[in-house]
């Protein structure tokens, strides 16, 4: 099949195009890197995209995830809400898809949730408590009513192989070893994903995907590692891990820190259906975190 992952240079982005590297795949980037250019925003180019590429799944994980600063930046709801629109709407304006219309894997996050009962299976009710979130929702929700050949991904705390070393893990690392302090909430659980482990699973429920869409209850599927922590239980382990000082590290209360966006506290997903349609369980953080130090070669 022709695979087009739209937001190549994300984490989840990088990690498919690893993930797809003996398939036929073309990778799209907003504004730089070698590849195709491409701005979600923009339903022209989204169009000309589709029509020159004809692709059979569409992955996007492109996305506007500074929770922050989604609460006060109107991009996010541009790309986050919009662009998925203007794939939707390319899709049903191109003769071609009008009998067999691509797979479109769009991605969401826990953080659809109010966090009161986490970790979250597919069927539990959605009561999001930050503009990030809300948008996530409206997403799900535009894709879910005007299109039918879909699967929603819900993932949460995704680190891994980053080319801008821009997770949660890396900067932790960096910053540690520098000496510095850092605040990690002690209240905020979650269910951290590997990003490697997250596309191979991806894949794993696109090569059963008639299987999938005849047993399915829902279009979608959680996709994160199977450990349940606090960020400050997920912090003492990286810092076991990669060698740092776990006495620079300070637990405060997630309130303690000012920022623009609440976060949901009891959060993280639950993964026994990706487990049943893979046929293996997913990473445990502690087992990832192993590897991406290998990864990395530290």
């Amino acid at each position: 099949m022709k695979n087009l992952v739209i937001g190549a240079s994300g984490q989840i982005g990088q990690a498919l195009m690893t993930s797809l590297k003996n398939f036929e795949a073309i990778g799209t980037y907003c504004d730089h890197e070698a590849g195709t250019q491409l701005d979600i925003t923009d339903p022209k180019a989204v169009h000309k995209l589709l029509l020159d590429v004809r692709p059979e799944v569409i992955f996007v994980p492109a996305a506007f995830t500074n929770v922050d600063a989604c609460e006060v930046d109107g991009r996010a709801f541009e790309i986050n809400v919009n662009g998925i629109k203007n794939i939707v709407d390319s899709i049903h304006s191109i003769k071609d898809y009008h009998h067999k219309q691509p797979l479109v894997v769009c991605f969401s996050s826990d953080y659809v949730f109010d966090g009161k009962a986490g970790p979250y299976d597919e069927h539990n009710i959605v009561n999001p408590i930050n503009t990030y979130g809300k948008q996530k929702v409206l997403a799900e929700h535009m894709l879910a009513t005007t299109y039918s050949n879909f699967i929603i991904i819900r993932t949460t705390g995704v680190f891994g192989p980053d080319i801008r070393n821009k997770n949660f893990v890396i900067r932790l690392v960096q910053n540690l070893k520098a000496g510095k302090t850092a605040q990690i909430p002690e209240d905020e659980i979650g269910t951290p994903t590997y990003s490697p482990n997250l596309s191979e699973a991806l894949l794993g429920v696109i090569e059963n995907v008639g299987l999938f869409y005849r047993s399915r209850s829902t279009h979608i599927i959680n996709i994160s590692g199977s450990g349940v922590c606090s960020r400050y239980e997920f912090a003492q382990e990286i810092c076991k891990v990669f060698g740092c000082d776990s006495n620079l590290l300070r637990p405060v209360r997630s309130r303690a820190i000012h920022r623009l966006a609440n976060r949901p506290l009891l959060a993280g997903l639950k993964t026994e259906k990706i487990s049943g349609i893979i046929n293996k369980n997913m990473l445990h953080y502690s087992e990832a975190l192993e590897k991406y130090r290998n990864k990395l070669g530290l």
